[in-house]
């Protein structure tokens, strides 16, 4: 990858080619966008690098569909929030069936954890067969 200053230092000749191309259309807050847009990327990216970047699998407030492998049926929640601590990373989901709260852990989606109803029964129907 180039170095960031590179990529900058080409972004402030910008406005010398564009003004003189496509001078009724061109902005200069153009250039100052492009800058911001780069060194945020470049901060995102050193995040990532250093191991302080999470990606969620989704958001609060987000329904959530829980395959309950035991009594073989898929029921409704919503995401209330997520916990990062030394043991892991977990959601905190709201069960609207049971009226209470459960922590699952992130790696459990696409295992018991589904974001929408189609794909937590398509779980479910592969749970029954593989046990039929």
């Amino acid at each position: 990858m180039r170095n960031i200053k590179d990529i900058i230092n080409f972004v402030d000749t910008i406005p010398g080619m564009l003004g003189k191309l496509f001078m009724p259309v061109y902005r200069l807050d153009f250039v100052s966008d492009i800058k911001m847009i780069i060194l945020q990327w470049r901060e995102y990216k050193d995040l990532e690098e250093q191991g302080k970047l999470l990606k969620l699998p989704c958001k609060a407030g987000q329904k959530a569909y829980l395959l309950r492998k035991d009594i073989k049926t898929v029921i409704d929640g919503e995401i209330t929030s997520f916990d990062i601590g030394e043991f892991g990373k977990d959601m905190r989901i709201f069960i609207t069936d049971d009226n209470r709260y459960t922590h699952i852990s992130f790696d459990k989606v696409g295992d018991i954890v589904f974001f929408t109803q189609n794909e937590a029964e398509a779980a479910l129907k592969e749970l029954e067969d593989n046990r039929s």
